[in-house]
Parts: C-alpha cells; sequence; structure tokens
C-alpha cells in the first residue's frame, strides 16, 4: 500500500521532529552538559565583570536550567551538585 502522505507534508513533518532536539554542540558554560532531550533549555544570561571565566564585560553565557537557578539563588550548591552529577 502506498503512502498516502504529500512529500510535502513529510519533509514538514521531519523538520518539525529535527527541530524538537537541540543540537549536540550546545552545551551549558558552566556545568559543560551537552544540551539534549533530558536538558532541554538553555537561557542566556550576562555575566558580570568580575566572574573569572568572562574577560569581557556584560558577555553573554549559556547556561542550563539547574546553573540558572544556582546563580540566582534558587538552589542550593549541594542540591546543584546533585542535578548535575548524573
Amino acid at each position: 500500500m502506498a503512502d498516502s502522505a504529500d512529500p510535502e507534508e513529510r519533509l514538514l513533518a521531519a523538520l518539525r521532529a529535527v527541530q524538537k532536539t537541540p543540537p549536540t554542540w550546545i552545551q551549558c558554560e558552566l556545568c559543560e552538559r551537552t544540551a539534549s532531550a533530558s536538558l532541554p533549555r538553555l537561557v542566556a544570561a550576562f555575566a558580570r565583570s568580575e566572574d573569572k571565566a568572562v574577560s569581557e564585560r556584560g558577555a553573554l553565557v549559556l547556561l542550563c536550567g539547574d546553573c540558572n537557578a544556582l546563580i540566582h539563588g534558587e538552589i542550593e550548591e549541594s542540591e546543584w551538585r546533585r542535578r548535575t552529577s548524573g
């Protein structure tokens, strides 16, 4: 039995599936975990000039949700270590 889906519809469906998966070359700049289905979201944050890893004032860094929560004081360092160790 032939596939009744239009080739254009199949292409659009394939593109939607690819867009849900983040590129594997993107990673959090603090914990260095790669973006994946289990780590779906990275946020851009401004680094302060006193941060050792940043050489330019106001530089943007990519952070995962766990690292962002740590920096904003929403979780303790022990909780952050538990989340990022696995």
